[in-house]
């Protein structure tokens, strides 16, 4: 935890252990810049538990990261959780990659804590950094295995129990009514270095 990272001048670091509540950097309520208003949560403080000392949590390592990036399909039916194979699923963190299951994205939520674990954790300014590596990785993924698609192709029949929630290629993503088909190449907006 004496990564740069969490120094008092970046992202400030974990919460104190009566309430999470971070004290340190810019983020810290105690400073005025930022309190939480999202309505997610009943508090008006940035959370955090870096490492999970009461149920320690790992971050991800870099094998558990290359068994996430070596998969050569994006997804598999049927298409939810239980797939063991399938980059989105290795990446997200759904199955265990290593020792420890939520490998991955989802691990770094984890071992964060705090906000980042649930549906405020856009509230944490991490969570944006993080965000920002998974596109990096989705982006390198691509790349390394550039003759794999996004699946499922088609729209699955109503009675498949992901018919839905599974969107499909070339279906709209609700709410913003926008196909995955148009996302899968960002290169006219931005490009990553090498």
């Amino acid at each position: 935890m004496a990564a740069t990272l969490w120094s008092e001048d970046f992202l400030g670091g974990t919460g104190r252990t009566r309430d999470q509540q971070v004290l340190t950097g810019p983020f810290a309520h105690k400073t005025g810049n930022w309190t939480i208003k999202g309505g997610v949560t009943e508090g008006k403080f940035l959370t955090r538990d870096l490492g999970r000392p009461s149920e320690p949590v790992a971050l991800p390592t870099k094998d558990e990261l290359a068994w996430a990036m070596n998969e050569k399909v994006y997804g598999a039916a049927p298409w939810d959780s239980t797939v063991a194979s399938g980059f989105r699923n290795r990446l997200e963190g759904w199955m265990s990659g290593g020792d420890e299951p939520w490998c991955n994205h989802n691990r770094v939520h984890r071992w964060i804590g705090g906000h980042m674990l649930g549906g405020s954790s856009p509230d944490d300014p991490v969570f944006w950094l993080h965000h920002a590596f998974v596109d990096l990785l989705w982006d390198r993924w691509q790349h390394k295995h550039p003759k794999a698609t996004y699946l499922p192709k088609s729209k699955l029949g109503a009675g498949d129990p992901q018919s839905g929630r599974a969107i499909s290629l070339a279906e709209p993503m609700p709410p913003w009514n926008v196909k995955p088909s148009e996302l899968l190449d960002h290169r006219d907006l931005y490009r990553y270095e090498a």
